[in-house]
């Protein structure tokens, strides 16, 4: 997921913003399964916490991403913070190196 965003932040910043491609893309049931997925995987126990932290993580990665306020980090800086804080967010161990 973070790799995907990192990768691709100026069209996660398009279609956030731009109302016409959001709707376009709801109209589809394939890509709002496929957008929906990621959050149904991250509820690790099913709570209504779990649904709310992945919410925030996978909105929080997105919105950070596309941010023009970070546009002059590179991806790898980038990425490294963002699924340091999915990771914080979602109560998951760091990982080792």
């Amino acid at each position: 997921m973070v790799d995907l965003t990192v990768k691709h932040r100026a069209l996660i910043g398009m279609i956030g913003m731009d109302a016409g491609v959001t709707s376009a893309l709801q109209s589809h049931p394939d890509i709002v399964e496929l957008i929906q997925r990621p959050a149904e995987l991250m509820r690790l126990d099913g709570t209504p916490g779990a649904e709310i932290n992945a919410t925030i993580a996978l909105a929080g990665i997105a919105t950070a991403a596309s941010s023009p306020v970070l546009q002059h980090h590179d991806q790898a800086e980038l990425r490294e913070h963002l699924l340091a804080a999915g990771r914080r967010v979602l109560g998951l161990r760091t990982r080792r190196s």
